[in-house]
Formats: C-alpha cells, structure tokens, sequence
C-alpha cells in the first residue's frame, strides 16, 4: 500500500492522534509514494517497507531508536509532541500510540469490518458474556472465537494465552488470521486498560456491550471517575453503531446517555424492568441452576417470549444472559436456537465453576476479586446453603483499597471466611492479609498458603453447606516476587478430596 493512501484512510481518527491531518498540508514530499506493508514499535523489528512509531512511555523513550529504525530501512517515522530526540520524526503527532490501532488495522485490511465482532466492557461479567455469546453463535453452526481473560479460544478450546485485550498489532494480526480461516464471528473482552491505551482504535464492532461498573483497577487510573471514563469511551460511533447496555447496573443510565449521544442505537437490557427491549425473567433458581423465560420488546412488532434453562446461579448471571441475548438479538440471531444453547454452554472457566467432586455440600471456584464481585457471588450463594465458607485474598501490587473493603464484606456475609494468599507478587502476603482484615466486622481466620486454607474449609463443610474459593478463578499458577508457580484452585480441591 502506498503511504499517501494508508495515512488518508487514518486521518479520520485525528481527534485521537491530534496531527494526522497535518500530513495533508505537505509533510509527504517524496515519501507518497513508498510502499508500507507492516508497522513497528520496535525498532529490532522494522525493515525496508515499515512505517516506525516512536512512543513516549512511563519508562522507556523509544524516540531515542529513531535513529535505528532509519537505519534498518523505516519508511517513514511518527513522533509524539513533547519527546525530546535527536533524530527527527517525519510526523509529530499529539498521540503516537493512538496511531498504531489505526494504521494496523488498515494494513491487515480493516478485518474487524469484515466480520461479526462484539466487544465487551463491563468490571465484572464480561468473560461470562463473551462465553455465553459464543455459546449461541456456534449452535448455529458458525464459528466463533473468543478473547480475554482466559486467553483467545476458537469454539471453546484454547488456541493461545493473551492479555484480556492484546496490543494493536497484536489483535489486528489475529483478527486477520481468523478471517483468513473463514472465521466471521467473535467477541472480545474490552478493558479499561486497553481503551485508555487505545489498543482497540482502528477496530470495529458489529455491537458493544456494557455489564457493570464497580471498584477495581484503581492501581493503575487514579479514582473512579477516571476508570469509569476509560469503559465509557467505548460507546462511541468510532467503534460501533450498536450498544447493549445492563439497565440494572447503577452505570446503565450514564452508559445508555452517552451512547445516545454520540448517535449509537441503544438495545437496553434488564431483569428488572420489563418494559426494556429485553427483559429476562427468572421464573426459578436454586443451586442447580435458573429456569426463565425471555421477553423481546421491539418497535412495532408484538412482544416476544422465549422460555429457557441455565445450569449458571445467581442474579449476576441473569443479568449476563440478558446481556447475551442483547448482542444475539443486536446480530440477528436466531433467539429460539440461543434460548436452547444456555443448557448446553460449556461453563465459564473460574466463574462459579464446580469441581468434578460429589459431596453433601458444594464447592464453587470463581474469579471474584473486586469487592462487587466478591459481594455478589457470597449473596447469590448464601440463601441456598446451610452454611457458608469464602476463601479469599487480594492481589500484590493492585488497588490496596479494597482490601479492607473485601474483608469486610466477607465478615458481614460468609458464616466462615479465611484470608489467604492471592498473587502476593512484589508485597509481603502477611501484610496483605492484615489489611484486609482491618475491614472485617468480626474476626477472620488467616492461613496464608492457599491449598492448606482450601483444605481447612473443606475440612469443616457439613451436609447442605457451600464452600467458594475466590479470587483465582481460572489461573493456573500463583505469583510470589517474579516466580510464578503451579496452582491451580480446581485441582487443588480435587487433590484434597482425592487424598492426593
């Protein structure tokens, strides 16, 4: 692809990269012409027909490889404002990382415009929604691969591990590759982080959806209104015309504001309000699982009911199998033919998952480590046993504010709960312990090595009791300084009850 043709097809992101536009007035003499076919960031990386962005990073300056990347054969060379280098730019922009999603997924061939993407935001759920989606397209016989926190998987199976949203150049090139396999449909968790990063711009979605919004990853923004900021700025026409947003969430009506406002159409779901365009309605649940029915509300077509089953427990969940169904209706799926795949999906690894074990009482491993989702899965659990047991920590190096908060939402609603050892990474565990226990209304008992705490609550359930296991979920190892060792909560419950 020429360079002229490649930069005019990006300059309607210059709202994010403030100064693509420039390139019009000139800065192109002589360079129009190159053909570009890849872009670098790393200079070790470019050759002869590559375009080199230089970023302005919290520790490295990559403008000081300008100099390198010339002298590997770059093309041409974007800068961002304020970085001081020796070597000159051929292109100072505003924001240089907002021009990698862009140029990337012009490159790769716009794939996301190519096939049925949905993209998933939300603190808590989107893992669920992406399973319960993928779960509705393939039993109409389609393909569809999903990515985030449990990796990238095609039809459920596990192709690659993967940060919950990859770089730019990164998701582009996996993008492409699953089109180029005949893959059309997928959907993709969306964090904060990587809206705040810019790492989805230049990539389109067929629908976005909207679970929750609750405390967490204030590590990284520095209060909630930035973090809620960051989830907010995926309801832009830049990504998609559709929006399916969770009306239960205290969020819903900001999220449903804003995307109205930048002209996106708006499918509102709920399990409380049934006049929403879909409310989903549970008739029953217990600890097996919910029956419920589907109500459709459209303009100018008569209401639709859809009765359906789910082995998944609790309102949470309901609320993403609204979610689920908002994004099936928003693709024009066949709802008869999802309603039947929620009995049938497979579960969602670390979320509320069961170990493979028969006993008097249940055992439930889940991802919880916010304090919404800590508190949201103790409450669904908590009126359908006898006695409730929480085994839990908090994460090194994250929001230490919430510790104290999960600690004492863990006093006030689990009848039996031990703090232990999450991923103590760079901070001492036993520190981490104690603050969250400084929250706690009543004494909490402490037993820092995980599979001993699992042991003990084991030890103590009795017939009609629950036991959950949270924070870990689906993680495989356990991370202490820079060592990461194996662990695994579901086989480590597995090797309890098996004497192992």
């Amino acid at each position: 692809m020429r360079l002229s043709e490649l930069i005019e097809q990006i300059t309607d992101f210059e709202s994010d990269i403030d100064g693509i536009a420039r390139i019009q007035d000139g800065i192109l003499p002589g360079k129009g012409e190159f053909q570009i076919e890849n872009v670098q960031t790393n200079h070790k990386l470019v050759d002869s027909k590559s375009i080199f962005i230089a970023l302005l990073g919290n520790q490295i300056n990559s403008h000081a490889f300008i100099p390198d990347a010339i002298s590997a054969g770059a093309k041409f060379v974007i800068g961002q404002a304020g970085a001081s280098t020796q070597a000159l730019p051929d292109l100072v922009v505003g924001n240089s990382r907002a021009a990698i999603g862009p140029i990337a997924s012009v490159l790769a061939g716009y794939p996301s415009r190519k096939m049925s993407l949905v993209g998933i935001t939300g603190t808590n759920g989107k893992t669920s929604v992406s399973y319960l989606y993928s779960a509705m397209v393939q039993d109409q016989k389609h393909h569809c691969f999903t990515m985030g926190t449990t990796g990238i998987l095609l039809n459920g199976e596990k192709e690659a591990d993967s940060q919950t949203t990859p770089d730019p150049l990164t998701l582009q090139s996996v993008l492409s590759n699953f089109l180029s396999d005949g893959v059309k449909f997928g959907a993709m968790e969306v964090s904060s982080h990587a809206l705040d990063q810019y790492r989805v711009l230049g990539t389109w979605f067929s629908a976005v959806a909207y679970t929750n919004f609750s405390q967490d990853h204030l590590d990284y923004h520095k209060d909630m209104d930035e973090y809620f900021n960051a989830k907010a700025q995926l309801f832009s026409s830049k990504y998609s015309k559709v929006a399916v947003i969770n009306m239960d969430d205290s969020k819903g009506k900001d999220i449903s504001f804003i995307a109205k406002s930048n002209g996106m159409d708006v499918i509102e779901v709920s399990t409380l309000n049934k006049n929403s365009n879909i409310y989903v309605n549970a008739i029953s649940s217990d600890i097996t699982g919910i029956k419920g029915e589907v109500i459709i509300n459209t303009l100018n077509q008569p209401q639709k009911i859809i009765s359906f089953e789910s082995p998944m427990i609790g309102d949470f969940n309901l609320e993403n199998i609204a979610v689920a169904f908002g994004l099936a209706f928003a693709n024009n799926l066949d709802l008869e033919l999802c309603a039947r795949s929620l009995a049938l999906a497979k579960s969602v690894p670390g979320r509320l998952e069961r170990p493979d074990i028969h006993k008097q009482f249940s055992i439930f491993v889940d991802y919880a480590h916010t304090p919404d989702a800590l508190e949201r899965v103790l409450r669904v659990v908590k009126p359908l046993c006898e006695k409730l047991i929480v085994v839990f920590g908090c994460g090194g190096n994250r929001d230490k504010g919430k510790r104290p908060i999960m600690g004492n939402i863990a006093s006030r609603l689990a009848d039996i709960a031990i703090v232990t050892n999450d991923n103590p990474r760079d901070e001492d565990g036993d520190q981490i312990a104690r603050e969250i226990v400084q929250g706690a209304t009543r004494k909490l008992e402490v037993i820092l090595d995980r599979k001993q705490a699992i042991e003990k609550a084991i030890s103590i359930a009795g017939p009609g009791d629950a036991i959950i296991i949270a924070g870990k979920g689906h993680e495989k190892g356990q991370i202490f300084g820079e060592k990461i060792i194996d662990f695994s909560d579901l086989e480590a419950v597995n090797e309890i009850v098996n004497g192992n």
